[in-house]
């Protein structure tokens, strides 16, 4: 009888002691690594969140809001029977999520608009002599929506999951930690 008062102790009241979801004026960051949908490129990234409430903003309401940064770097190519296509791109932006309210303190799911700059470039590498090929413009002022969930492991880390679309054809699954700071 012992062991199930502890068990109980240790699965309903301690997790709910140790854990907790995206809070009001602390910063959560941490570097992710993304999947894009275009070319299967891998993405290198880093995020960053502050927390702050509705209420503050004057808007009267309970709910919580994460504003910060992204940044992302990845890059991909194109191979034609003439020309080669190479692409890469750094995407430096501003996110803005809406944190909803959950029972479970460990899961923390959010959705929001990210507003960006890609600063990218593009080169060609032409394999026919006498072929000409124009050059493409690349990069660019980039809007995105994005969801995800983050899972808290403990008090200060957690397993962040996002799922991002935008323009330019972007789209990516990340996968990245987060940490919870002052």
């Amino acid at each position: 009888m012992v062991h199930k008062k502890i068990f109980f102790l240790f699965v309903i009241i301690f997790p709910s002691i140790l854990f907790g979801q995206f809070a009001i004026h602390k910063h959560i960051a941490g570097p992710t690594l993304g999947f894009s949908f275009l070319d299967n490129a891998v993405q290198l990234g880093l995020n960053h969140e502050y927390g702050i409430s509705l209420d503050e903003l004057g808007l009267n309401e309970t709910g919580k809001l994460g504003i910060g940064g992204v940044l992302r770097y990845w890059s991909y190519s194109e191979n034609f029977p003439n020309v080669n296509w190479s692409y890469t791109n750094v995407l430096l932006g501003f996110q803005s999520n809406y944190h909803f309210y959950m029972a479970n303190e460990q899961i923390d799911p959010w959705a929001g608009l990210i507003l960006a700059y890609n600063v990218g470039s593009v080169k060609n590498e032409i394999k026919t002599i006498g072929y000409l090929v124009k050059d493409k413009s690349h990069g660019g002022i980039w809007l995105g929506l994005n969801a995800g969930v983050r899972y808290w492991f403990s008090n200060n880390t957690a397993l962040n999951i996002r799922i991002g679309f935008g323009t330019s054809n972007y789209g990516a699954l990340d996968i990245g930690f987060d940490y919870k700071f002052q």
